[in-house]
């Protein structure tokens, strides 16, 4: 059923009731009032170029509560600041806090990555400010900020004049929207505005498709304790199109040699757990269909039972591949599409959010479930889109791999009862 569909719903019979449609679409013609309704604490949400925001003045704490609200979010998962430029992030980030030059390090470190990747995907997370409202940040003392490249989203952070706190415009835990249709099939009974671009524009909506990257910078160690250069750690929490060869080599371009640059992006947490960055519980990005990923060892195996029971799969599952490594099961499933058969990990990326949602959608009255193919990494080997993308779709089954058949058989009974 559309929105459409349900806003002409009675709502005389309570038996019937449907709660009546609040968001609107907008146009860039009403930039003006987007701006209004931000700096007056409403909600806005807007296209950029990884998925669509769900924006508010970043200040403002009760605006920041009615993301929460309309999202379902926990207050154990920030939001990030988007920013029209460079300078408008470093007030929000801690300037002063000892008489050595630790800030002054830390500033330099933050203005050669933001110079590197901005605007673009790329979130940087910081000790922050006194004046950040602490629940923008989950109570943990860092606030992440990113400047979007995209002319819409750069747009309205102008028109706003305030700094814009945006996670994907969503239902918590569910698939991330790229198309204003998403945003209004999950928060249509929010009081939100949906920026809508028009079809002429130049520069499409989310084309890398997926959530920037997000890299934490905090103290590590100093050598000595009579040093003023402390060591630092630039740890990549949440992968995106910036890989963490990108920051190491932008960073050593720049003579900055103080700085160990890792990653922890296949961490997982419970959503009691306060994190200074998003996208981090191990269900996230979740369709509303049971989804599975099928391990590649199974796909490889001898015995007949093992391509016997994914057949048996296939016929309840929507199968969706990337670079054909579950073609075989087309033939058998309800339904098949290839995130991109080539194996590019950019074209899968661009369209997985979608995908995901289609699959929730297409034959809703008999899929049983959702599998794709568990994308395994080669650590330096892969591009920072193959590991987002293995880290999307791990996320987006909450971590469940069908490496047996004993594990098949299992969601299969598992269907049976449905």
């Amino acid at each position: 059923m559309t929105p459409q569909q349900q806003q002409e719903i009675s709502t005389s019979d309570d038996d019937n009731f449907v709660k009546p449609l609040v968001a609107r679409k907008v146009t860039p013609s009403q930039l003006v009032e987007c701006g209004q309704r931000l700096r007056a604490g409403d909600l806005v949400a807007f296209p950029t170029e990884t998925v669509y925001g769900l924006g508010c003045h970043a200040l403002d704490p009760s605006a920041v509560q009615k993301v929460f609200a309309a999202k379902e979010r926990p207050l154990t998962d920030p939001l990030i600041v988007h920013v029209a430029k460079t300078q408008d992030a470093m007030p929000l980030w801690k300037q002063q806090d000892d008489n050595n030059n630790n800030n002054d390090n830390a500033t330099k470190i933050l203005q050669v990555l933001a110079d590197s990747f901005w605007p673009g995907p790329l979130t940087l997370v910081a000790p922050a400010a006194p004046h950040v409202p602490p629940i923008l940040m989950a109570n943990t003392g860092f606030v992440a900020c990113r400047c979007p490249s995209h002319a819409l989203a750069q747009a309205l952070i102008q028109e706003a004049q305030v700094p814009i706190a945006a996670p994907s415009a969503n239902k918590f835990g569910h698939v991330s929207p790229t198309r204003a249709d998403h945003v209004m099939d999950d928060l249509g009974h929010e009081n939100v505005w949906v920026l809508e671009e028009q079809q002429q524009q130049q520069q499409p909506a989310c084309q890398v498709g997926v959530e920037s990257t997000v890299a934490k910078l905090e103290i590590q160690s100093t050598t000595a304790e009579t040093t003023t250069t402390p060591y630092y750690a630039l740890t990549v929490l949440r992968q995106g199109a910036i890989a963490v060869q990108d920051l190491q080599e932008s960073l050593t371009k720049a003579g900055i040699q103080n700085v160990q640059v890792s990653s922890l992006s296949s961490r997982t947490v419970e959503e009691t757990e306060a994190t200074v960055a998003p996208g981090q519980t191990i269900k996230h990005y979740a369709p509303r269909i049971p989804s599975f990923l099928i391990a590649p060892n199974l796909l490889f195996q001898k015995e007949q039972d093992a391509h016997a029971q994914l057949q048996l799969l296939a016929q309840q599952s929507i199968v969706l591949d990337f670079g054909g490594k579950l073609v075989a099961l087309e033939a058998h499933a309800k339904n098949y599409r290839d995130l991109s058969p080539s194996g590019d990990s950019s074209q899968a990326a661009q369209c997985v959010f979608e995908a995901l949602r289609w699959a929730e959608q297409v034959e809703p009255a008999t899929t049983r479930t959702i599998v794709f193919p568990q994308v395994v990494s080669n650590n330096n080997d892969d591009d920072a889109l193959t590991l987002a993308l293995q880290d999307r779709l791990t996320r987006a089954a909450s971590g469940v791999v069908l490496d047996s058949v004993d594990a098949i058989e299992k969601v299969l009974k598992q269907q049976q009862l449905q």
